[in-house]
Order: structure tokens, then C-alpha cells, then sequence
């Protein structure tokens, strides 16, 4: 009885794939088989077409044919036309008390608060180093970000 159920059901499921394997073998398509083959509605192919997306030839007024050719091309990958780009190692001086500013220096010389210079220094990321109290900044850098805000104001 169990072998008959299974002989049964291998004879059902050969039944089921009969009309798969004739629409994988061929090499024209409908619209109905292209969408079976994309997994998809025929009004997703009818766009597909309609943009350009999928070459296809009216044969008739209702008869649509499409190659298995040009649904393949669906899925070919565009070349990137990128190029490497060489990364360059910028090298940056070691921040020394001579090529900085301290907080004060930068309020008297451009004309802002503590409070400023701070928020400037955090949002641009600017080099710092403390050596006891005082706080110094690259001078470089800090005339640059400023030379940058005062021009986005104009």
C-alpha cells in the first residue's frame, strides 16, 4: 500500500513538472512563461518591456515574444568604471608650542568665545594637546576652520 502511495505521488509530481521543464527548454517565450521564469506578474514583464528594461517583438496584436537571451541579460552585472584611487599618506607635523595657539590667543586674534573656539575645535575635529592648565590648539588647522566659517557667512 505505502509504495503505491509513493509511486502514486512520484507519477503526480512528474505530472506538476511537465510544463516547467517545456518552458526552461524553450527558447522563445510568452509573456505568462517569462513571468513564470522571473517569478513575477505579467504586468511586471509588460513594464519591464514597456521601459526598455527587456527587449521582446510583437508577433500579433495579443502575441508577445520574448528570447531566453534577453531575460539572462536581466541579470548580467554593468561594469563599474571606477578606477583605484592611490591613497596618500598625508604626514603631520607633531603639534609643538610653536605651531599653536592657546584658547586665549584664538579669542583676542579672531574675535570669539571660549565657548565658540571649544565647539569649533570638537565639530571640525581639530588637533589638540594640553600640557598643564592650558590647552593648545594647531594653528593650521584652527585658521583654516575659521577662514572657512567667516567665508560661509559672506
Amino acid at each position: 500500500m505505502r509504495t503505491k502511495i509513493l509511486e502514486s505521488d512520484k507519477k503526480t509530481q512528474a505530472l506538476r513538472d511537465e510544463p516547467k521543464n517545456l518552458v526552461l527548454n524553450k527558447e522563445f517565450l510568452t509573456v505568462k512563461d517569462s513571468a513564470f521564469v522571473l517569478g513575477c506578474s505579467t504586468k511586471a514583464i509588460h513594464l519591464m518591456i514597456r521601459s526598455g528594461r527587456l527587449n521582446a517583438v510583437n508577433l500579433s496584436q495579443r502575441k508577445t515574444g520574448i528570447l531566453r537571451s534577453e531575460i539572462q541579460k536581466l541579470f548580467v552585472l554593468p561594469e563599474l568604471a571606477v578606477k583605484p584611487v592611490k591613497k596618500v599618506e598625508l604626514i603631520e607635523e607633531p603639534l609643538t608650542k610653536a605651531n599653536c595657539y592657546t584658547v586665549e590667543q584664538i579669542t583676542t586674534l579672531f574675535g570669539v568665545s571660549r565657548d565658540s573656539v571649544y565647539s569649533m575645535v570638537n565639530r571640525r575635529r581639530i588637533p589638540k594637546f594640553q600640557e598643564g592648565k592650558e590647552i593648545y590648539i594647531s594653528k593650521k588647522h584652527i585658521e583654516k576652520a575659521y577662514r572657512l566659517s567667516k567665508g560661509a557667512g559672506k
